[in-house]
């Protein structure tokens, strides 16, 4: 019995939790789909009239697509290039555990717990001395580079439960170092490259601080810098900035609800050797 109540007060607290996170995502979507006559009367009342008369309206005169367009392409280059990396440095380190594997690794781990935010006019005047700022290279490699150690951290930890067994196995059979990598390895990680995947989406997607330094040109902004320039211009249009931030919302909600049932197994795994 004592469980029992234990259990229903942890299932209670986290569904109050669940409901008190979820309240803002509520209001923003209720207040979306009400006419600005009802927003301006009652703006935290349930929507009495449904109308997406102003979805229409902020996608034809914001350049959603286009910013929907350049946030797909540098989240799609930075996941890409974020998982391939970190994952064969991860194999490499798994591979070499020696002093030097191990002094690569804490390197890379060292580097996580120094503040983004201290080297950010340090690599600003290294991206401007090349030629990268205003650049979808520049920023794509400078936040790249920021993601690798963390997700090395991940998949390091997660090789760990990966049995040497079937490496030494697929090495006897003639398998040559990327072989074992693309065919056997990789494939294995699957549950941590869906983490990896979610966390990096939200990272990127969201992020302000990157495009606002190296994609101040407005053919290249993202979906962030569109919306900071939306609310800039249209402050008191409210009925205007909620359809937007649902459509900003759209992606990570979908690509969270695809591949949350990996997060929890991926860095539960990781964490059991790591």
């Amino acid at each position: 019995m004592k469980y029992s109540y234990r259990t229903f007060s942890l299932e209670a607290g986290a569904w109050l939790f669940a409901l008190i996170m979820s309240y803002p995502v509520f209001l923003v979507i209720n207040s979306s789909l009400k006419s600005f006559q009802e927003l301006s009367a009652s703006p935290f009342s349930l929507v009495k009239s449904i109308t997406f008369e102003h979805y229409a309206r902020v996608i034809g005169e914001a350049k959603i697509v286009l910013s929907f367009s350049n946030s797909i392409f540098v989240t799609a280059v930075i996941i890409a290039a974020s998982i391939v990396l970190s994952s064969m440095m991860s194999f490499a380190i798994h591979l070499n555990n020696g002093r030097l594997g191990k002094i690569v690794f804490f390197i890379l781990i060292s580097s996580i717990m120094i503040p983004g935010l201290l080297g950010m006019i340090p690599l600003y005047k290294l991206a401007s001395t090349l030629g990268l700022t205003n650049t979808y290279v520049g920023y794509c490699l400078i936040t790249t580079s920021g993601q690798l150690p963390f997700l090395v951290f991940l998949y390091t930890g997660f090789l760990g439960t990966v049995g040497k067994e079937i490496m030494e196995s697929a090495s006897i059979d003639g398998c040559s170092v990327y072989q074992l990598f693309v065919r056997i390895v990789f494939p294995l990680l699957k549950p941590i490259t869906a983490t990896a995947v979610i966390l990096l989406t939200l990272g990127i997607w969201n992020d302000f601080l990157g495009p606002l330094l190296y994609l101040q040109d407005a053919s290249k902004q993202t979906v962030i810098l569109m919306l900071y320039n939306y609310v800039s211009f249209y402050t008191k249009d409210w009925a205007s900035i909620f359809p937007l931030i649902v459509l900003i919302m759209l992606p990570n909600l979908i690509a969270y609800l695809s591949l949350q049932s990996y997060i929890i197994k991926g860095i539960a795994s990781g964490a059991i050797k790591g």
